[in-house]
């Protein structure tokens, strides 16, 4: 079990308080899960009822919802979209025309896509950061076990399913620099974002100290979905 981080926040905290939630079936084969969500949003505290969205797999970009309170646009394409008022004065996130816009402010229920971009489908809501972080390394000793042994990681291999890479970095637990996770061969046309299926390789300044320890987060309001991690690394004999 794992705690999930909400988007937005309440009385200090970086995310919002969940107060209940309750399970039921669902209607593509899947659970839906319900919560009573606290925030506080424009300064004035408030609750909304909302509902996870099941896990993205082999769909459209623009049908992926990776975002916390938010709505869903579908019509002719424009530049603003309204009905945005429970989050007035805050910053969201947007997923429109498979291009990803970040940090634009509601205003008057409001949100506007800059330099007069147009889009006929939009998911906008509070963005979140996914994110996880490895254990240390128990693997490869040859006389056994390898905890508490230096050790240090040189690269690692990621297996992606339908994941956006532009928002996916890899980093050191002791080192601060995140490596942005890359592929030259995938040029996304008019900066949109693309999804990708496979392995892909992120070298990593990794210190001797860091025990094998690795961090990964993803930061926008696209698919991400890491089937394997592995790591290549150097350990004390």
């Amino acid at each position: 079990m794992h705690r999930h981080r909400l988007g937005g926040g309440f009385a200090g905290s970086e995310w919002a308080i969940v107060e209940s939630a309750v399970v039921t079936p669902g209607q593509n084969g899947a659970d839906d899960v319900w919560l009573f969500v606290k925030r506080s949003l424009g300064g004035v505290t408030k609750r909304t009822i909302e509902i996870m969205t099941a896990p993205f797999e082999y769909g459209g970009l623009d049908d992926a919802f990776q975002v916390d309170c938010g709505l869903t646009y579908l019509g002719a394409a424009v530049n603003a979209i309204s009905g945005l008022d429970h989050l007035d004065g805050e910053s969201v996130d947007v997923l429109a025309g498979g291009k990803v816009y970040k940090g634009l402010p509601v205003a008057a229920g409001q949100v506007t896509l800059p330099g007069g971009a147009v889009a006929s489908k939009w998911q906008v809501g509070l963005g979140y950061r996914c994110e996880a972080n490895t254990l240390e390394l128990d693997v490869g000793g040859r006389d056994g076990s390898i905890v508490g042994r230096r050790k240090k990681i040189a690269k690692v291999m990621l297996s992606l399913l339908e994941t956006d890479m532009s928002g996916l970095e890899v980093q050191s637990s002791l080192r601060g620099r995140w490596e942005k996770v890359r592929m030259p061969s995938i040029v996304a046309p008019d900066g949109r974002a693309s999804l990708f299926t496979g392995n892909v390789e992120v070298p990593i300044d990794d210190s001797w100290e860091g025990q094998g320890r690795v961090k990964i987060r993803h930061v926008n309001p696209t698919p991400c979905t890491i089937r394997a991690f592995t790591p290549v690394f150097d350990a004390e004999p």
